[in-house]
Formats: structure tokens, C-alpha cells, sequence
């Protein structure tokens, strides 16, 4: 994933689902300063997946892998979710970011 992927995502067009979906799969695309370098986290996830982390019923479990990233990433967070009505475990979201010495719950 380059740059220009990453410049894609600030277009609405590239955040839609589908052309006939307008909702957008792209949770938030943030860049932020790190000791003067600037960093990335891009969080992605189908809007009724994500809707589904707001019940209080659904247990919310995160991991994270560093081997299969797109660059220029080095870390994916998985945000995954038991549904509890029908006990199925759920990938609700997938975060980016480009470094791992920085909390991404602090951006």
C-alpha cells in the first residue's frame, strides 16, 4: 500500500462500500507527530459490524499481527467481537499503524 493508496482514501469515492453502498468502510484515517516524524493509523470495518461493538452483551476481543501488513504498515490490529445472540465470533474492524512504540489508544 503507497502513498498514493493512502491519498486515495481522503476521496470519498474510495471509502464507499460499493457504488451502490455510500456508507463509508473507512473508520478513520489519522496522521499524527511522533518526536517530530510524522505517523499513520487507518481503521477499517463494515458500518453494521462496527454498530455491533456498541452492545453490551458482545464481549470485544483485539489482537494484532506484525507478518501480514501492507506496507508502508508495520502492525494490523484486529478488533474482533463475540456476538452474542448467535454465538459467532466476529472480525467487527482492522487498524493500521506504520510504527508499534506508540499506544495507538493515546492518538
Amino acid at each position: 500500500m503507497g502513498c498514493d493508496m493512502l491519498h486515495s482514501l481522503d476521496k470519498t469515492e474510495a471509502r464507499w462500500l460499493s457504488d451502490s453502498d455510500k456508507r463509508s468502510f473507512v473508520r478513520f484515517n489519522t496522521g499524527f507527530s511522533v518526536k517530530n516524524k510524522e505517523r499513520r493509523i487507518v481503521g477499517f470495518g463494515h458500518p453494521d459490524l462496527v454498530l455491533l461493538l456498541r452492545n453490551p452483551a458482545n464481549s470485544v476481543f483485539i489482537d494484532g499481527t506484525f507478518k501480514m501488513v501492507p506496507k508502508p504498515f508495520v502492525q494490523c490490529l484486529i478488533v474482533m467481537l463475540l456476538d452474542a445472540p448467535v454465538n459467532l465470533y466476529v472480525p467487527a474492524m482492522y487498524v493500521l499503524k506504520d510504527e508499534t512504540t506508540t499506544p495507538i489508544w493515546t492518538h
